[in-house]
This record gives structure tokens, C-alpha cells and sequence, in this order.
């Protein structure tokens, strides 16, 4: 899809290549942009099982967690959901930085932000 590359620098970016992407297989196509505000509703992610205590392990142990993610919407109002936002210092959405990602100078921001480095992968 033409639009892919290019959808996390905005949210209207990141909205039209997601509805075009569902659009693209002729049985989704006449619900596309309803597949696409479900996937912003919070109530529409379910954490797995054992999320809480995965998160919980770092977080109890004084190491911070950030959040670097490639969407189109802020994404702290379905961690709230689901009791899960607390674990987390830093976010950064690329849409807010208008960059595509990975773009490293997303991906340092919840670094700078929680007064350590950002050790490459």
C-alpha cells in the first residue's frame, strides 16, 4: 500500500492508510472506517493475561518503562483502561514527533525523558 510508509506522522496520515489498507479487500471495504475507530476504542484491546504481572516485575524493581510507539492516536487512555498506565514514564507516539518510525530521534525521546540512555537493539 502507497499509503503505509508514511502513516505515522500524522494522525490523519496514519487514519487514511489503515482505512485504505482494510479497503483494499473488497469484504471490508464498506466498513473500513469503522474497523479503524474500533481499533482506537480502548474497550476494543484486551491485555494478555499476564500483563500486569510482567509489567509489574520492572516497574517494583525501579526501572522505569517508556512507551515508543508508530500509531495515530495517543495511546495512554487504553492503558488506563485496562489499569496498566501507571507502569509508565515517558511516552512518545511518532505522530506527535511527525517522523516515521523507527526514527531514532523518537525512539530517544522517553530516554532523555527518564534521565537515562537509549541503548540501540
Amino acid at each position: 500500500m502507497a499509503a503505509q510508509p508514511a502513516r505515522d506522522v500524522s494522525p490523519e496520515a496514519h487514519r487514511h492508510a489503515f482505512t485504505t489498507w482494510y479497503a483494499s479487500a473488497p469484504g471490508l471495504a464498506p466498513v473500513a472506517r469503522l474497523l479503524y475507530e474500533q481499533l482506537r476504542f480502548p474497550d476494543h484491546w484486551a491485555p494478555s493475561a499476564d500483563t500486569e504481572a510482567v509489567l509489574a516485575r520492572p516497574t517494583g524493581a525501579g526501572v522505569p518503562l517508556g512507551v515508543v510507539r508508530d500509531v495515530g492516536w495517543d495511546l495512554r487512555a487504553t492503558f488506563a483502561r485496562h489499569g496498566l498506565g501507571h507502569h509508565f514514564g515517558p511516552w512518545v507516539h511518532s505522530h506527535e514527533h511527525r517522523r516515521r518510525n523507527p526514527a531514532r530521534a523518537s525512539s530517544a525521546s522517553p530516554a532523555a525523558n527518564s534521565g537515562r540512555t537509549r541503548r540501540s537493539p
